[in-house]
């Protein structure tokens, strides 16, 4: 091979080689993009934070004074109906009630004295009248003795849980002094609170809802409304209460106390609403050209096309409600719209 020969091999290859590099610089870049597919927005899921609260909840107290002499419950402690919850001191009630029996007897011995002379016309009417009136006041002054003794024990008026104790052994308490919390933990309901826009769906009963707990892990249980307020108190939403009518909430119960937090989802149904579609709020963005809400809208082979669409509102912290300008199944890119083109060729990221 001579020296020219050698040239002309140096200079074929540069120009193979430059030419396979010109046509990778030559070939188009595939971005990879985030995409979403439009949902229909007949069925709209949102969720939002809800409370266990107890159907029954109330402070106990004594209806009479005196020193605390047994409380035979704890916080936490399961009672039933008409258990003893603590009890009073009665020492003094008992000789009050004594006092009063005694009075009420000589009372009542003074006033049948009067009526039988008032017969014989020995007294006046107004002295029998006047023995009548102590008479009864007796009576009543000792009934009130009798209910302030049977008032000195504590009874649980339903069954349920001790929440909490306000008051120690041997501790003197008066009249309507709190003693224990007890809640109903048989009877329980979730409350939260939707946006406004939302009321006409509860109205029309077109809402399916479901509750959550961190100790039930991904379970979710059917719920039915206990009640709502129909107006928005002071602009923060409408107040919605939820009985769990899930049977299968029953196995699981005893772990759920009144306090605890909650995810409560709700299916709003759209029946109206047969066009319209959600998207992630990502996907959609101002196009600059005509200041109109626009997506990108991926084809079956890659290529990008704007869409202008028609956006009524959120659905919830991360999609947004579209009543024209897509179709449900359709591919959008829901990431970083600003940095595309028209007709730009793309694939889904992983």
């Amino acid at each position: 091979m001579n020296f020219k020969t050698l040239i002309t091999l140096l200079c074929v290859i540069c120009l193979v080689s430059c030419s396979r590099k010109s046509d990778k610089l030559d070939a188009p870049v595939v971005r990879p993009v985030k995409v979403a597919v439009v949902q229909s927005g007949n069925n709209v899921v949102k969720t939002y934070a809800g409370i266990v609260n107890a159907q029954e909840t109330t402070d106990l107290a004594f209806r009479v004074n005196g020193q605390i002499i047994e409380i035979p419950v704890v916080e936490g402690q399961v009672v039933q109906e008409g258990q003893l919850i603590a009890a009073l001191d009665t020492r003094d009630l008992v000789l009050q009630n004594q006092a009063k029996k005694s009075s009420y007897i000589t009372a009542k011995a003074q006033y049948e004295r009067f009526q039988r002379l008032y017969q014989q016309q020995a007294v006046a009417k107004q002295d029998m009248e006047e023995a009548e009136t102590q008479y009864e006041l007796a009576k009543v002054e000792w009934d009130i003795s009798e209910n302030n003794l049977k008032d000195a024990n504590l009874y649980a008026p339903f069954p349920g849980t001790i929440e909490k104790k306000f008051v120690d052994n041997f501790q003197r308490v008066s009249y309507g002094q709190s003693i224990v919390r007890l809640v109903n933990t048989e009877q329980l309901y979730v409350s939260f609170v939707i946006a406004d826009n939302n009321i006409n769906e509860l109205r029309k009963a077109e809402a399916r809802f479901w509750v959550r707990f961190n100790a039930t892990g991904n379970t979710y249980f059917k719920c039915t409304v206990r009640e709502y307020v129909d107006i928005s108190i002071g602009g923060g939403g409408i107040p919605v209460s939820l009985w769990i009518s899930d049977p299968a909430f029953k196995k699981v119960d005893a772990e759920i106390k009144p306090g605890v937090s909650c995810e409560v989802k709700v299916d709003f149904l759209y029946n109206d609403h047969k066009n319209w579609v959600t998207v992630p709020i990502t996907a959609v963005f101002i196009d600059q050209a005509n200041e109109k809400e626009s997506v990108w809208v991926m084809g079956a082979n890659g290529i990008l096309q704007k869409r202008v669409v028609d956006v009524i509102g959120l659905t919830g912290k991360d999609d947004v409600m579209i009543s024209a300008g897509l179709e449900p199944g359709e591919v959008v890119v829901s990431a970083g719209a600003f940095t595309l083109h028209e007709g730009q060729k793309v694939k889904v990221y992983e």
